[in-house]
C-alpha cells in the first residue's frame, strides 16, 4: 500500500513540473472553415449549386488565408485577411473582392444559425459572386 501511494505521489509531483501549452487562436481563426457555398455569374444567374469550399491559415500565420475552392471556377490561393479577421481580399492565383463573413447571419440546409461567407472571385475576366454557410458538421445539414 505504501509503494501504490509512493508512485501516486511521484506522478503527482512530475505532472505538476509539465509546462502548460500556449493556447492560441490564428490570425485567421474568423474566417477559417469549410463552407457550402453557391456560385453566381455576373448576370446573378446560378452557375453552380451548392459546393464544398475550404479557407484556411497558412503555416506562416502571417494575416493570409488559403481559400481553396474547385467548381464551375477553380481557385486555390491566398487571400490577405483584416485585422478584424472577417474581410478578405487578395489576388495570388485569382483575384477575390468584397470577401467577409458574417457571423451568425447564415442558415444551413436545416435551418441551423451559422456564419456565413460572401466574396467575389475574377477568374479568365468573368466575375464570379461565391457566397453561401459555414458546414454544419451534421448529417442532415450536408449537400
Amino acid at each position: 500500500m505504501r509503494k501504490l501511494f509512493y508512485i501516486l505521489g511521484l506522478a503527482l509531483l512530475f505532472q505538476s513540473c509539465l509546462e502548460e501549452a500556449e493556447i492560441w487562436d490564428s490570425s485567421t481563426v474568423k474566417s477559417a472553415g469549410q463552407w457550402w457555398v453557391r456560385t453566381y455569374e455576373a448576370d446573378g444567374a446560378l452557375a453552380e449549386d451548392y459546393g464544398n469550399m475550404l479557407t484556411y491559415n497558412t503555416a506562416d500565420d502571417n494575416g493570409e488565408m488559403w481559400v481553396d475552392f474547385a467548381g464551375v471556377v477553380t481557385f486555390n490561393g491566398k487571400s490577405l485577411v483584416d485585422t478584424d479577421g472577417t474581410t478578405f481580399a487578395g489576388s495570388d492565383k485569382f483575384a477575390i473582392t468584397n470577401g467577409q463573413v458574417f457571423a451568425g447571419l447564415g442558415s444551413s440546409k436545416t435551418g441551423v444559425k451559422t456564419d456565413s461567407i460572401y466574396m467575389q472571385v475574377s477568374s479568365g475576366g468573368v466575375i464570379y459572386t461565391v457566397a453561401g454557410h459555414k458546414r454544419t458538421g451534421f448529417q442532415e445539414d450536408q449537400y
